[in-house]
């Protein structure tokens, strides 16, 4: 029943390759290993994973429904991404099989849905699923969902759904900081004996992006040069690829300290300038947070852009705002409002 469509790119990790447990995906893990554990009145029987695209969700999912399958061989497993459960149901509906396809999947012990936010909008689809959880959840089953944002930022989404992932257990999974990219890289290289020096592994932690998969690309770029008969990867060679791989797709930070500070009321200069203006702090510590999530430079790179001389800066202030959207709905909104609207501009 488990669909994957192997990456061919080898700046993905394979399915064959460890997981890396890093402070950043550490109760991600744990979080899906508590669907494994027997079933009591008051088990977990639903996780909802979140974070950006890259940061290592569909690989944890592997290794997780890998595991899984090993403990228990009988265990009925349904995992598909949201665009393969969409295509199945479109078809079921041709077929008049409304009936059978609902019950195939309330049938299963372990239903894993990636990328829900493919979903929105689709309302025969976000009913099928409100029913397909409801009797999972009644017949003891268990469910694993990722998505990119947290259920309250699927603005889309119908309610009761939103309600439904609200009811398990919801854990990000964070950008990683230095000590992950550090911690990720070194492991990357020895796993797959890619040259990497001491220097190169210290750019990849002050400079390198956030998420493993662009991390991983670059050890891949190093790797190539050293089959092709370059020296061993040193920094000169790894911030030119930082460089060069910066993704059009990257919002720039210019383009999130004009977006932010529109909204906050307040300049641009101020965001960027070493005073600190009470009315400048939470604004800046929201345009660092997005500018982490949606411009794909490092926390150096971040942190000179906004005046300040130490990455620290920018890690307290990601850390922070987090923290705070936890009980500040409202502020939770707005960033997401902001996020959506970078995005599609």
């Amino acid at each position: 029943m488990a669909r994957y469509q192997q990456d061919s790119s080898n700046a993905s990790p394979s399915p064959s390759e460890p997981l890396v447990l890093l402070k950043e995906n550490q109760l991600a893990h744990s979080a899906a290993q508590r669907l494994l554990s027997p079933s009591t009145d008051d088990a977990i029987w639903l996780v909802y994973l979140y974070g950006p695209a890259g940061v290592g969700k569909s690989h944890l999912v592997r290794h997780f429904v890998r595991e899984a399958r090993r403990k228990n061989p009988r265990r009925r497993i349904i995992c598909e991404t949201a665009a393969e459960f969409l295509a199945a149901l479109t078809q079921a509906f041709a077929r008049q099989d409304r009936v059978e396809f609902q019950e195939r999947y309330a049938a299963a012990d372990l239903f894993v849905l990636e990328d829900l936010a493919s979903l929105e909008g689709r309302i025969p689809a976000e009913r099928m699923l409100i029913a397909i959880l409801d009797e999972l959840k009644q017949a003891g089953g268990r469910a694993l969902v990722t998505s990119a944002t947290r259920p309250g930022g699927l603005e889309k989404m119908a309610p009761r759904l939103i309600n439904r992932l609200r009811g398990g257990l919801c854990v990000p999974i964070e950008l990683l900081g230095r000590t992950g990219r550090l911690g990720f890289a070194t492991k990357m290289a020895a796993s797959r004996q890619i040259p990497l020096s001491a220097p190169a592994a210290a750019v990849l932690a002050d400079e390198g992006p956030g998420t493993p998969r662009e991390l991983l690309a670059a050890l891949v770029n190093l790797e190539l040069r050293s089959r092709n008969g370059r020296p061993e990867a040193d920094e000169g060679l790894l911030r030119a690829h930082l460089r060069s791989s910066s993704s059009a797709r990257d919002v720039t930070l210019t383009k999130i300290a004009a977006a932010v500070a529109e909204f906050f009321k307040v300049p641009v200069a101020e965001l960027r300038s070493l005073g600190r203006p009470k009315r400048s702090i939470l604004p800046r510590q929201v345009a660092m947070l997005l500018a982490r999530e949606l411009s794909g430079q490092s926390a150096v790179q971040i942190a000179r852009y906004f005046g300040r001389k130490n990455h620290t800066t920018v890690v307290h202030a990601c850390s922070r705002t987090r923290a705070m959207l936890a009980g500040d709905p409202a502020l939770a909104r707005d960033i997401e409002r902001l996020h959506r609207a970078l995005r599609r501009a």
